[in-house]
Order: structure tokens, then sequence, then C-alpha cells
């Protein structure tokens, strides 16, 4: 939160806004932010326990498969009058749990007779800083006419934007297979 100066942050006031019009701007919301944030605080505190509900869990888009270490703080806080309670049948952290990426391997995968490629991104095997369209990738969000053709989707406009501003902006953009994966728990859990 703000380089990590968090309440004393001038763009704390952002969070305060946010919260101050959340209840009559949408009835679900999907919030992240650093681990070291006090979610739980903030949605007791604004949306309160009376009507609304919530689910918090700490997420890494390497436990779905992703090479972009990048752990966060995910809640999801929804309006029970209109989205109903959560179904008992599908527990949150059970339902993210099974839809994290394992290793399949067999009896022959294991006793392997030459070395196995390295998993890692090049930028993590040349121990290099991603560039801008490597960190807009982890994303899934498409900068590249081959990137956007695969996507069904427009480019990013992000081609006037310094190296500076675009590395901040993806570092800013929530993690596609954590918010996927939460999203994915709401529509099984929300009844």
């Amino acid at each position: 939160m703000g380089l990590r100066k968090k309440e004393a942050d001038v763009k704390h006031r952002v969070h305060e806004h946010y919260y101050s019009h959340a209840k009559e701007s949408a009835d679900i919301h999907i919030i992240e932010n650093v681990t070291e944030y006090q979610l739980q605080d903030y949605v007791d505190l604004h949306f309160g326990n009376v009507g609304w509900d919530s689910r918090i869990v700490k997420l890494d888009p390497r436990c779905f498969g992703y090479g972009c270490a990048r752990p966060r703080i995910y809640g999801i806080i929804w309006n029970v009058a209109y989205m109903g309670q959560w179904n008992p049948d599908f527990p949150f952290l059970e339902v993210l749990s099974a839809l994290q990426a394992r290793p399949c391997m067999t009896a022959d995968d294991f006793f392997w007779s030459k070395p196995q490629s390295s998993s890692l991104s090049s930028a993590q095997a040349s121990r290099r800083v991603m560039d801008p369209v490597e960190l807009f990738t982890t994303h899934a969000l498409p900068l590249t006419s081959d990137q956007s053709e695969a996507a069904g989707a427009p480019p990013l406009g992000v081609a006037s934007a310094s190296k500076t501003a675009s590395v901040r902006m993806a570092g800013n953009a929530m993690s596609l297979p954590c918010v996927g994966a939460i999203i994915v728990a709401a529509i099984l859990g929300l009844s």
C-alpha cells in the first residue's frame, strides 16, 4: 500500500474513498492488496458484519502454474440480501485448493534418464528484470499482435507509456489466475 507507508501515504485516500462508497456502488467486490494489508480490518470497519459477508485468502499465481511470484491477499465481499449465503457444500478454501496446479508425474517421469529442461521464464533463467511485455503477459493482457489474436481482444494501449510507467501499471494489476479462481469459487459458493 503506497510504497509501504501504509495509511501515512497520500495514496491511502484512494482506499478510504473506495470504502466510503463501496456498499452503495456494488453488491459484490473482489479486493486485492499486498499480504501485509489488513483487509479483514477494513471489511469489518466499512462493511460491518450485518448484511455483508466475506472470504479472505492469501494467494500466489505460482499456485496456479504461473511463473510469477506475486503473493497477495484477496477478498470477496458480498451483500447477503442480493447475493445470498455461501453454500456450505463448496468450502471456499477447498474450491481454491482444487483449482491449484499440481505436478502429475508417473514413475517413468520420476526416473528420467536426462535432466529435465528448466521451467523458468527467460527472465528468471537469466536473473534479469522482466520487461513490460513479459510483465503484462503474466496477467494475460495482450500487447503484441500475436497475443491479441490469441486472446481475441485488441492489444492493450500502452505504447505511449514509458517503460517505468508500464512496469508500474503491470506491477499494480491483479493476477489473472488468482482473480479467476476467486470468481470460480464465488460462482460455486454463492447460492
